[in-house]
Formats: C-alpha cells, sequence, structure tokens
C-alpha cells in the first residue's frame, strides 16, 4: 500500500526515480548464464558422413551448450573422440544400422565416468561443471507399447538412482511417459518438454 502522494515522506515521483540502463538490466541475464548448464537434445535420423558430424558441432558451439545429447545416430563406426571444442561419446548403433546415441559434451566439462546402459540406446555421464556434479543420459526409445520399450525404461528406471546429485534425462522418449512415473526418484513435475496431453 503506498502512500498519498501528498504524505510527505520524500517518495520520487516516477520521473524522478533513477534510470535502469541497460547493461544494469542485462546483468542478472549474464549472471544465470554464466552459472547455468547448457543442455540440448536432438533426434538427428542420422549422423553418418563427416560433413553431418561438423555441421551439427557447429551448431552446438553456436548455441554455447555444455552438452548435447544425440539420439538415432545410425552409425556404427561413430568413435569417441575430440573435435572443435566438444568430446563425442557414443554408444554407436546396433549391428542393423539403426538407433544409437550420443553426447558432444564441451571440453569445459570434465567427464568423470561412462555407462552404457543399455546398447544403442542409453548412454550416461557423469560430470562436472565449475563446482557442480551432475549425471546426464541420453535415451533413445524403442516404439512405443513394444517389449524392447518395456525392457529400456526398466534399465532407466533402474539407473536413476540418487547419489546427491543432479540427473537429467535428454532423448527422444517415443511416448514413453512410465519412465517418468514408475520410478520414485524422477519427478513429472521436473520434465522440461512435456509432450502434448492428446499424444498418448
Amino acid at each position: 500500500c503506498a502512500p498519498p502522494p501528498d504524505a510527505g515522506l520524500g517518495h520520487p515521483r516516477p520521473h524522478e526515480r533513477p534510470q535502469v540502463g541497460a547493461s544494469a538490466q542485462k546483468e542478472p541475464l549474464q549472471e544465470h548464464k554464466r552459472h547455468a548448464i547448457r543442455l540440448a537434445t536432438f533426434n538427428a535420423r542420422t549422423l553418418r558422413g563427416e560433413a553431418r558430424r561438423l555441421q551439427l558441432l557447429a551448431t552446438a558451439a553456436t548455441l554455447d551448450l555444455h552438452v548435447l545429447a544425440v539420439q538415432e545416430v545410425r552409425d556404427t563406426t561413430l568413435l569417441d573422440h575430440a573435435v572443435h571444442g566438444y568430446t563425442v561419446w557414443s554408444a554407436a548403433a546396433d549391428a542393423t544400422g539403426h538407433a544409437g546415441v550420443a553426447l558432444f559434451v564441451s571440453t569445459a566439462v570434465r567427464v568423470l565416468s561412462v555407462k552404457c546402459v543399455v546398447p544403442a540406446r542409453v548412454l550416461s555421464l557423469k560430470c562436472v561443471l565449475r563446482a557442480t556434479t551432475f549425471t546426464v543420459t541420453t535415451v533413445y526409445m524403442p516404439p512405443r507399447g513394444s517389449v524392447a520399450q518395456r525392457a529400456v525404461v526398466d534399465a532407466v528406471v533402474d539407473h536413476v538412482r540418487p547419489d546427491g546429485h543432479p540427473h537429467i534425462l535428454l532423448g527422444d522418449f517415443n511416448g514413453a511417459r512410465d519412465v517418468f512415473t514408475r520410478s520414485p526418484f524422477i519427478a513429472p513435475h521436473r520434465v522440461c518438454c512435456a509432450p502434448p496431453s492428446d499424444s498418448g
């Protein structure tokens, strides 16, 4: 409740209030960006071909991402290597040349451990960025309702266990909501991009 204008309390009138400069307005955003972990996920359909990989790396660098999770790489030869400021960790495609996942991790992030939870489907890294330890997992779910999908859901739910640090799931879940409802350790309200309500 503001006092009436004639209360004599010395409050500046609107035209007398100090103006906040553009640089001051940007400071909170810049501070947030400096401390944030920048993540993205992308179903690539394929990463066969060096040009396609370099294009994706260039996009990650332009967005200044710390971690880019990629699904459906469809490449049996994708190896773990460093290029253009990123280290590529991969669980390459299966013998038929399908699926496959990868994590493009900025060299600013230190990787503590790597775990292939499900070959060609689920890859997990435990990382440190500045003073923050976190685990990031990329998931490519099999088609909804399939026996294979139920097996991958079970593996993901079993993998996400409390260790005192954030665990981030990124990927193409193919409508597998079970992964967010069956585990007591995965909060549904933490899902960043939930599918539309009519998507089943």
